[in-house]
């Protein structure tokens, strides 16, 4: 009975094992079979521009401002209460050398010129007493007496008692004289900084004053577009004026002047820059220039034989560009910037005739993609002779 019951088991295992086995077989059997598709590579359009390489003139672009090429402070020399101030000593108030500008109160100037007056008196009326007494002490004594018989010190000290009496009043007289302050020369003023009745301490500033007619240009420079200016330098001052125009928009208008670099400052800054130094009349455009003004420059610099000109936006942070090369696929390429401004970028070395670079060079992209390339600048017909 027992072997009846084995034989029974060892049956139900061996049947379910088998339609085990056949059910696995059935799905193997019927599952879809995997199709492989060939993966294609899609494209992406860009704007790309075309390389030409010419004869370019470069115009090396620069910002400053405009300061007045002769400026002083105006200082008060002796002290005292503003007595008197000309109508036109104001902040922009224009004035003519010799005006006379600030008057300060001078009567304690005058009393210690009175005295100084009375000491060349005294002094010059000692002088003579002791020449009187030097003349009878050389008939009394001889000329062969000595020098102190002779009253000869007597005579040095009368005669230096009377040039420092002399030198005092003189010193009286001048600061008389500087209780007055006028104009220097032909200007306008500025930091005006006193008023009627106030109290001024000798060495304080009153104003300054600043010649209206020629002003100054500082030009930042980077040191290596030197090589792209046509510079005569001579010590730093240049032989020959530089031609220079200088814009701004001033009272709503776009105005522009002439002007000419004259110089360079001396040593390169932090940041290795050159400051050229242009001089403006400020009368030299339509309208006339005033201190302050923030001006763009355009020095027109030394011609290049063979150099392409794209936009700014070409260039990537890395100084390199996108290149669109036969097969239609990127390529990022290193190129040589020889001048960079706000508009154009210019290469001279690192790229071809004919190369198309993608518009856009700071795009995150990965070399070998392909690329429909679109082109803005050309006009459709032949953008459509082009497609296949």
């Amino acid at each position: 009975m027992r072997e009846i019951t084995l034989a029974r088991h060892t049956r139900i295992t061996l049947g379910v094992a088998l339609a085990f086995a056949a059910i696995i077989a059935l799905i193997y059997l019927l599952a879809p079979q995997a199709h492989h598709k060939e993966r294609q590579q899609t494209r992406i359009t860009l704007d790309i521009v075309p390389v030409t390489h010419d004869r370019q003139r470069l115009l090396i672009q620069a910002r400053g401002e405009a300061q007045p090429a002769r400026q002083i402070p105006l200082v008060a020399r002796v002290s005292g209460t503003v007595e008197s101030l000309s109508a036109a000593f104001v902040d922009g108030g224009r004035v003519q050398a010799g005006d006379e500008l600030l008057v300060l109160a001078d009567e304690d100037y005058q009393l210690a010129l009175a005295r100084r007056r009375n000491d060349v008196s005294a002094a010059n009326l000692h002088l003579q007493e002791v020449k009187a007494k030097a003349r009878v002490a050389e008939r009394v004594n001889g000329k062969n007496a000595s020098a102190y018989a002779r009253l000869v010190p007597h005579l040095h000290e009368a005669r230096t008692r009377l040039e420092a009496a002399e030198a005092a009043l003189e010193s009286a007289e001048l600061e008389l004289a500087r209780t007055r302050i006028s104009a220097p020369f032909d200007g306008r003023l500025s930091s005006v900084a006193v008023r009627s009745g106030q109290v001024v301490n000798a060495g304080q500033l009153v104003a300054s004053l600043y010649s209206a007619d020629l002003l100054e240009v500082r030009l930042p420079v980077p040191e290596s577009w030197l090589a792209l200016l046509p510079l005569p330098d001579k010590g730093g001052v240049f032989e020959s004026p530089v031609p220079v125009t200088l814009r701004a928009r001033y009272a709503g208008d776009m105005r522009r002047w002439q002007g000419a670099l004259v110089r360079s400052e001396g040593g390169l800054d932090r940041n290795q820059m050159m400051t050229l130094v242009a001089q403006v009349p400020a009368t030299a455009g339509d309208i006339t220039l005033e201190p302050g003004t923030w001006l763009e420059a355009e020095i027109s610099g030394r011609e290049v034989a063979r150099v392409a000109r794209l936009p700014q936006s070409v260039l990537g942070h890395d100084q390199r560009v996108w290149v669109v090369n036969g097969d239609g696929r990127l390529e990022r390429r290193h190129v040589s910037v020889l001048y960079l401004n706000d508009e154009y970028v210019f290469i001279d070395r690192g790229l071809n005739e004919g190369d198309e670079v993608v518009l856009e060079g700071g795009l995150r992209l990965l070399e070998g993609t392909l690329v429909n390339a679109k082109r803005p600048w050309m006009p459709d017909d032949q953008v459509s002779a082009l497609l296949p």
